[in-house]
């Protein structure tokens, strides 16, 4: 009777600890495929012609997806930097939901060839969020006299467009480390905690193990005694 019990006990145990550890990494790649990255996304609008120097009406629009988007900075070198969105705010929050499409615009002069647009925001988890985008700019009075000024100018606009540029793919790298940094040590944590509760399971059924064949003996024993 003894060792049946013995019997039912380990097997009991084997399984616990078999759906404990299916149960740990199952979450773990539940966790891993819930997790989605929020993005953003920039609509530089249709911008008419206009002659050097004159002022050029400029909108944007901005969208959001898997998730919201929090502190929303948007710039763009035309425009400036925007205190907020014009239009699309539609609840006031300052919280850029995923229903919602912002709109920014301005009338300014520029001389510039390029529009460089910059945008910066948080994710519900804390993460830094960016979008970069540009479009180029044509003007009605683009004459052969106006060439070599237009192209000095178009030298330092693609000058200060390529160390955004490179900025910008250095900060996206690290992100991309700070991410893949962050995806591992979760990883890890999930298998030390898998392997701890496992090895936790293993002793305890060592234990029980051990006792039973304690009693088990000392059965035995009582029964020689009691035929002595």
């Amino acid at each position: 009777m003894i060792h049946r019990n013995l019997i039912r006990l380990i097997v009991a145990a084997i399984v616990a600890t078999i759906a404990l550890g299916a149960g740990g990494l199952g979450g773990a790649n539940t966790s891993a495929g819930a997790q989605a990255e929020t993005e953003l996304e920039i609509d530089a609008l249709d911008i008419d012609e206009v002659e050097r120097g004159d002022r050029i009406e400029a909108a944007y629009e901005l969208t959001v997806s898997e998730g919201l988007a929090f502190d929303v900075a948007f710039s763009s070198s035309l425009c400036g930097q925007f205190d907020g969105p014009d239009e699309g705010d539609d609840d006031s929050d300052d919280i850029l939901d995923e229903d919602e499409t912002w709109v920014f615009d301005c009338r300014r002069s520029f001389t510039g060839m390029n529009d460089v647009i910059t945008v910066l925001a948080r994710a519900e988890d804390g993460t830094s969020i960016r979008a970069f985008d540009q479009r180029p700019i044509t003007y009605l009075d683009d004459e052969e006299g106006d060439d070599d000024e237009g192209d000095d100018e178009d030298g330092e606009d693609d000058a200060e467009t390529d160390d955004d540029g490179e900025e910008d793919s250095e900060a996206e790298a690290d992100d991309g480390d700070d991410e893949e940094a962050t995806g591992s040590g979760s990883s890890n944590t999930r298998r030390w905690l898998f392997w701890a509760m496992a090895g936790a399971a293993l002793g305890l059924v060592l234990c029980i193990v051990g006792y039973l064949l304690w009693r088990s003996r000392q059965a035995a024993r009582d029964e020689e005694r009691l035929f002595l």
